[in-house]
């Protein structure tokens, strides 16, 4: 058989840009392999308390769902029970999830004489591995690439389906959305994107299809919340109580600050890059001459991309730095603006793949919040950004006595490596905190907390040690109370630098330690002062 010189050549171009793309994304890993927030260690204690036989739970005994990505605490079961590092398994999982997004647009297509499948684009990959927060999020130690990795899959399946109707369409369409539904409590809402190719009168054969997708996706999802309805008697996660109720004008603005922090830098290249593709078949002649399969990629992805962008202005965005909440549609828009780049001739589209990489390379140096959790360990002579919050819970094991718990604000390492019951004063993993009015880090009840008596409390503080201010709403509450001052002195502090209000610069501060004394009154009444009453 004679050599097929152009598929030789595509071939080759496809395993050059996909090793490219991942040692870029590699190198960038690299470079933040520091920033490690608390959330993942939330992940590993539930894993361990159901390896442990406890069920699922965060404290032994207390059924709340304080987690917001169960597969991700099943995936998180193996290393557990292997004895491995959950967060070095939860970052390999991570990267693998990325690599196989990026292999995904390299080699997605499989052609025969008759039909295609599952569309590729190297462009795609490179115009991706140029957003650096799939970086971060790769090393992150959550289950966010993961999350991204399914939407793709998600899209590109039902484009498939849209086009060809082909059984491995409809299996991996029904696959992807079941997981997705289990991987973050928003992942349903990606299943309104099966009534987007209704909009094609040509495909009146996608509407027989779409029940074969729908039918086995509802009964495990079905079963799913059933059992989370038995074992937690809410099918509301508690993490969402906990980050929501602010109202929703101001999740609006919060959300569109959120979008604008992430499009403000080579991103906005890439979202006007996409528009103009997207624009290019709103406008173009599709009416007149139907549907294109590039036409019906366009828009599945910009429909995923705007599903998004109305999921962040409806929760008001997210705390943590890299954009978190928009990586899921990092590949979907990378897809769009693909489309349009491998129309300019080869030289253009080089310049702005090579200004996209570079451009995003300065952009993460200069974010300042990434550019936090990269300082503060470096700062406190640690490895990770969490790694003064490990050592103030091995130090909790290590003295206290059987029947202790704490309470603190940061819900992850500490309880993690402690293994004591906790208190979350923020309320991602107590009920009644979490249900309390105010959206995010705005929760707090000092009179509750203190009034279940905890041994140990600690408290982060920003400032000198003459001068210190409490970092969280709840520290100021309890530092405020007269009977915290009475009933517990500090014992010891872990220096830990914190950004002010903008992350602009590094402010002084620790973790403070404090424990009960030891005539300290049982069950004591705990009052908090509300303007002129109590």
């Amino acid at each position: 058989m004679p050599l097929n010189r152009t598929s030789f050549k595509l071939s080759l171009l496809q395993i050059s840009v996909l090793v490219f793309s991942v040692l870029w994304l590699l190198g960038l890993s690299w470079w933040h392999r520091r920033v490690v927030m608390d959330d993942p260690f939330i992940t590993f204690r539930y894993a361990l308390n159901v390896i442990q036989g406890n069920g699922w739970v965060f404290n032994p005994g207390e059924f709340l769902e304080g987690y917001s990505n169960f597969t991700w605490v099943i995936a998180t079961v193996p290393a557990l029970l292997l004895n491995i590092d959950p967060l070095s398994w939860a970052r390999l999982l991570g990267l693998l999830s990325t690599i196989a997004m990026l292999a995904f647009l390299c080699f997605g297509v499989k052609k025969s004489d008759s039909k295609h499948s599952i569309r590729n684009s190297p462009t795609a990959a490179i115009v991706l591995t140029a957003q650096w927060p799939l970086a971060v999020w790769s090393m992150g130690g959550l289950e966010t690439t993961f999350y991204a990795l399914l939407v793709l899959v998600f899209v590109m399946s039902l484009d498939w389906l849209w086009r060809e109707g082909a059984r491995c369409a409809i299996i991996a369409a029904a696959t992807s959305l079941t997981l997705l539904s289990m991987t973050r409590p928003e992942g349903v809402m990606w299943a309104a994107l099966l009534v987007i190719p209704l909009i094609d009168r040509s495909k009146s054969e996608y509407r027989s299809k779409l029940l074969r997708v729908i039918i086995p996706f509802l009964g495990v999802f079905t079963i799913y919340n059933l059992w989370r309805l038995y074992t937690f008697g809410d099918l509301i996660p508690n993490t969402v109580h906990a980050k929501v109720g602010g109202g929703l004008m101001a999740s609006i603005l919060s959300g569109g600050r959120y979008l604008l922090s992430w499009a403000y830098g080579p991103s906005i290249v890439v979202v006007a890059i996409a528009g103009v593709a997207f624009a290019d078949t709103v406008f173009g002649d599709f009416k007149k001459h139907g549907f294109t399969d590039d036409d019906r990629l366009k828009i599945l992805c910009v429909g995923a991309v705007l599903w998004q962008v109305a999921f962040v202005l409806g929760t008001g965005g997210d705390w943590m730095p890299a954009s978190r909440f928009v990586v899921p549609v990092l590949a979907p828009l990378a897809l769009v603006a693909a489309l349009m780049i491998d129309k300019w001739p080869i030289f253009v589209r080089a310049v702005v793949l090579g200004f996209l990489l570079i451009a995003g390379v300065i952009d993460a140096k200069f974010d300042p919040m990434t550019d936090w959790a990269r300082w503060q360990p470096v700062a406190s002579n640690e490895d990770l950004n969490v790694d003064g919050l490990k050592e103030i819970g091995h130090y909790l094991r290590v003295v206290s006595e059987p029947g202790d718990f704490f309470a603190a604000t940061e819900a992850g390492a500490m309880p993690y490596y402690s293994e004591l019951p906790f208190i979350d004063m923020l309320g991602l993993v107590d009920g009644h905190i979490a249900k309390l009015s105010g959206g995010l880090h705005q929760k707090g009840d000092a009179a509750y907390v203190l009034g279940r008596e905890p041994r140990f409390v600690v408290l982060g503080m920003s400032g000198t040690p003459e001068d210190r201010v409490g970092t969280w709403k709840p520290d100021q509450e309890i530092l405020a109370l007269p009977q915290f001052a009475e009933y517990y002195e500090p014992i010891k502090e872990w220096p830990r630098f914190m950004p002010d209000s903008n992350y602009k610069q590094m402010l002084e501060g620790a973790m403070v330690l404090y424990v009960r004394k030891s005539d300290a009154p049982t069950s004591a009444p705990i009052k908090v002062k509300v303007g002129n009453d109590e």
